[in-house]
């Protein structure tokens, strides 16, 4: 659907909101690697596993290359960190 809208509508700027089922990392890279970028706004659990992109190969290498980097900490961990840094912000472009 953020693909095709992308084609009705080339010059603007698409942000869509959707519920936590949508918060797959392959529907999120195919929209963000598109030439002008659909933005989406999903929700994540608290225990999701989220990880870095995977470091570049330097040299083309037998097998299967990385798909993913090195392992986050959770939502939840970086919540309760009292090292975690937070700043107020305010949206108003929508």
């Amino acid at each position: 659907m953020g693909k095709q809208v992308r084609r009705w509508l080339p010059n603007r700027q698409i942000v869509i909101v959707a519920d936590s089922s949508y918060a797959a990392s392959e529907l999120l890279s195919s929209l963000q690697t598109l030439p002008q970028p659909v933005h989406m706004v999903t929700q994540l659990r608290l225990d999701a596993a989220l990880y870095e992109a995977p470091p570049p190969r330097k040299q083309p290498k037998p097998g299967r290359p990385r798909k993913r980097g090195k392992r986050l900490p959770t939502l939840q961990t970086v919540l309760d960190d009292s090292h975690t840094a937070w700043k107020l912000a305010f949206v108003d472009d929508w």
